[in-house]
């Protein structure tokens, strides 16, 4: 669709939107394929961490990882999982999409992350620089 004129296409070129009108994109096999894929994800995502934290003393004074520990690295893990996906299934790639994915994404992410841990607010007890520290 990109490589065509967008004013008019559609009555230009209708073969464009024929898999669209036929539902031949958008299956059930293809939606519960890709339901069962996110539900890897998802269970990646959660009980990697889980597993890699249970039991274990992360912090040099002795004491275990708490809860914001498990989620800053549960999230971080979403965040990449997702950016890569999409950078892998990325039809056209163009240096806009490298500048939005591994700058606007990743980085300011990480830069939020770090920063958030001298907001009054924040309760994330350092949890990035442990996370880092290891």
């Amino acid at each position: 669709i990109q490589d065509y004129d967008s004013i008019g296409v559609h009555k230009t070129y209708p073969h464009i939107y024929q898999k669209g009108q036929y539902n031949q994109i958008f299956t059930v096999k293809n939606f519960g394929l890709w339901w069962i894929w996110g539900l890897w994800e998802a269970m990646v995502v959660f009980f990697v961490p889980l597993f890699c934290f249970e039991g274990v003393i992360v912090h040099s004074n002795g004491k275990n990882g708490d809860i914001w520990l498990f989620s800053v690295t549960c999230f971080t893990s979403v965040v990449m999982v997702v950016s890569f996906k999409l950078f892998l299934f990325e039809r056209y790639f163009t240096w806009l999409n490298a500048i939005s994915y591994f700058v606007l994404t990743l980085l300011l992410y990480f830069v939020y992350v770090l920063l958030s841990n001298f907001l009054p607010w924040s309760l994330t007890h350092s949890a990035i620089y442990t996370i880092l520290s290891n």
